[in-house]
């Protein structure tokens, strides 16, 4: 399977970036080099997830893959928790008011 052989060099090349990213200041090196740093790194990640779901992709056909269902609250994931606003305000009693 080549996308497991090549998960293994591009997580050593994800390391070795977020290390210099992290310990090496622009100042040092230069703005356009550590732009240039940063955007190798962001590419690094995009490619080590595509292998990773390439990977996780290929055990699913395969029947390799356990699939664990879960119930999951659509509104939570979708609006991202709690709305700041009460679009219904209620009163004391917790009774909707019917205003906006």
């Amino acid at each position: 399977m080549i996308a497991h052989d090549l998960r293994s060099p591009m997580g050593s090349i994800k390391m070795v970036l977020n290390m210099l990213i992290l310990n090496l200041p622009s100042e040092k090196i230069g703005a356009e080099m550590y732009e240039l740093l940063t955007m190798a790194n962001q590419t690094t990640e995009d490619v080590f997830s595509l292998l990773d779901n390439l990977l996780k992709w290929t055990k699913s056909q395969i029947g390799k893959l356990n699939v664990v269902y879960q119930d999951v609250d659509l509104v939570e994931v979708t609006d991202g928790g709690k709305p700041e606003e009460d679009k219904n305000p209620r009163d004391e009693t917790g009774k909707n008011d019917g205003q906006r």
